[in-house]
């Protein structure tokens, strides 16, 4: 029993962290994720070579990389390496 809620079947529970972070997507699955100290309001976008260094795994063979955005798809404002994000 949690509290008063009797539970008959397993559950799952995630946590909710008070954090902030920078995601970096390679567009195959592989993500990389940089901690930000929750007191501050920007941090610096990595370089790629920056984050194919910790993670191996982000580079996709066969392609270059030409610069971050924060779409998906590609498109829209470019964010380049050191520029200050918004968090």
């Amino acid at each position: 029993m949690i509290g008063t809620t009797r539970l008959l079947e397993n559950r799952d529970v995630y946590a909710k962290w008070d954090a902030k972070s920078i995601v970096y997507h390679n567009g195959k699955s592989v993500k990389y994720l940089v901690s930000v100290d929750n007191a501050v309001n920007e941090a610096a976008a990595l370089g790629y070579e920056d984050v194919v260094k910790a993670e191996p795994n982000f580079k996709v063979n066969g392609k270059s990389f030409k610069y971050w955005t924060k779409s998906a798809n590609g498109q829209g404002q470019k964010v380049s390496e050191r520029r200050q994000i918004k968090l």
